[in-house]
């Protein structure tokens, strides 16, 4: 999400996608789409267990500053390795996740909150029927919906989700959120209804509708791996600096 599109100098893309792959069961969706993120996804795990070692290491610290004499707390309070405020700011920040999977939209906008500001995540659902009929389900007390229309034309820039507690309210920083999923042929036309778009949800989206190949069903020897590609291709990406293409006046 550091590189943008300008078309006109008032007007920016953002590389936000949307996108269902719509093949019937068992046509190895899931196992694509397994192959595909396992890089991010083992990243996203390294980081997790970082972060549980830092909390861990939180609490030694706690422990010893509550044995700590006022007058110790105090010589030392200027100290991030020992003062326990200042270690969690310095050293407890929230993971970097780069892939959510089938998690509850609250989760959702709470954990991109956490990430660095221009920081791409992608929502990630092995059945995305799931997504879509809880956006049906509650359509009129939720605010999913209108918050995922805003966070596809906006970047989410200056987007805050407000709630009644305080320390549940949260303000987004420019991420960029992705979608993906699968869905099965016959549950396409009741979540994808492409007349009567009123709110414009369902254009926003990207289809693939794969055709099986003639041979799907004959085994063969022969493999394919992305995975030292992509080892290679998503460090490059997080490294690359904030750009603005512009193609238009």
């Amino acid at each position: 999400s550091r590189i943008s599109i300008a078309p006109k100098s008032t007007w920016r893309e953002y590389p936000c996608f949307w996108s269902v792959t719509v093949a019937p069961p068992s046509s190895k969706k899931s196992v694509v789409q397994n192959h595909i993120y396992k890089v991010t996804k083992k990243r996203d795990a390294e980081n997790e267990e970082k972060d549980k070692a830092n909390q861990e290491a939180l609490k030694k610290v706690q422990r010893a500053w509550d044995k700590m004499s006022q007058t110790q707390q105090e010589a030392n309070s200027e100290n991030p390795e020992i003062n326990p405020e200042l270690y969690e700011a310095q050293f407890c920040k929230p993971p970097r996740l780069s892939i959510l999977q089938s998690c509850s939209s609250e989760s959702l906008w709470k954990r991109i909150s956490e990430q660095p500001n221009n920081a791409g995540i992608v929502w990630c659902w092995d059945e995305i029927a799931g997504l879509l009929e809880g956006l049906d389900k509650y359509s009129k007390g939720s605010d999913t919906r209108p918050l995922l229309l805003s966070a596809w034309s906006s970047h989410m820039e200056f987007m805050s989700v407000q709630r009644v507690d305080r320390a549940n309210s949260f303000r987004l920083g420019e991420q960029t959120l992705s979608i993906t999923g699968n869905i099965q042929p016959d549950l396409f036309p009741k979540h994808f209804k492409l007349n009567g778009d009123k709110d414009g949800f369902v254009s926003r989206w990207l289809y693939a509708i794969p055709k099986k190949h003639p041979r799907f069903a004959k085994y063969t020897n022969r493999s394919v791996d992305l995975q030292p590609t992509f080892k290679q291709l998503f460090p490059k990406l997080e490294q690359l600096p904030e750009t603005i293409i512009v193609t238009g006046k």
